[in-house]
């Protein structure tokens, strides 16, 4: 399927395969071209246009396989998947955000995040399975609850998951009858009862799949681990793009 958006003119000196290569040792590595370009024995300047060429059809693709289950039948594998954890019923997925450090954009005063540097805030959900089923980019400067309230997922989640069922988040998000959260202490007048207690554990335990699947992403894909270089909407491409790779590499 992506084979047919790659160009046969100007650009295709070299195959399709490496074009895909290239861009995959990118997003794996440092992100330099310099070193992507030496590892495939191919220039920099090729190693630029075309890395950039399917970074951005990737990007174009990722509805393909980040997307929420379509059907009944697909929610309730992921209810399952879930309930088979920590016995937790009717949850559809876990929610967070993660911080991916990036140079400074021209407008940066909103990119500043609560620890200092630059970044985008990636807010995403996943499923049992750790794989991305939904996620959000927003300025650095955003708190979850912020990008949850803007996100297309925060303001049609009632209508999307099934009827009774729920997300699980942190409690850095507002509790909802479709967002489940842990119990604070000032539910519980200063003290959490042993119930509270034992429901903040697991479900703390179900949001480790989130977690998880951020850890992953950044292991698969070093380049997350660095400031990512560009203007923003470039930035905000790879981080799309290695989401997507991540589901079906």
């Amino acid at each position: 399927m992506l084979r047919v958006h790659f160009p046969t003119k100007p650009y295709k000196t070299y195959s399709f395969e490496r074009a895909l290569a290239c861009t995959l040792f990118h997003l794996g590595s440092s992100g330099d071209y310099r070193e992507t370009a030496h590892a495939f024995g191919v220039s920099k300047a090729w190693c630029i246009v075309n890395v950039n060429y399917i970074v951005q059809v990737l990007a174009a693709m990722r509805s393909t396989c980040i997307a929420l289950p379509q059907n009944p039948e697909a929610w309730e594998d992921v209810v399952e998947g879930f309930s088979q954890v920590r016995g937790f019923p009717f949850c559809c997925g876990a929610m967070d955000g993660t911080l991916i450090a990036i140079n400074r954009p021209r407008d940066f005063e909103g990119w500043y995040n609560r620890k200092g540097y630059r970044s985008v805030n990636v807010q995403a959900v996943c499923d049992h399975k750790k794989r991305f089923i939904y996620f959000d980019i927003r300025p650095g400067s955003w708190s979850g609850a912020k990008i949850f309230q803007y996100s297309w997922f925060g303001r049609n989640i009632d209508r999307r998951l099934p009827r009774g069922h729920h997300v699980l988040a942190d409690s850095g998000y507002g509790v909802s009858p479709a967002v489940m959260t842990p119990y604070s202490e000032k539910d519980g007048g200063g003290r959490l009862s042993r119930a509270q207690t034992t429901f903040n554990f697991k479900l703390s335990s179900m949001c480790m799949a989130i977690e998880g699947a951020f850890g992953l992403l950044k292991e698969r894909f070093r380049i997350l681990k660095k400031p990512l270089e560009g203007r923003t909407p470039k930035a905000s491409v790879r981080v799309i793009v290695a989401c997507w790779c991540y589901i079906i590499c």
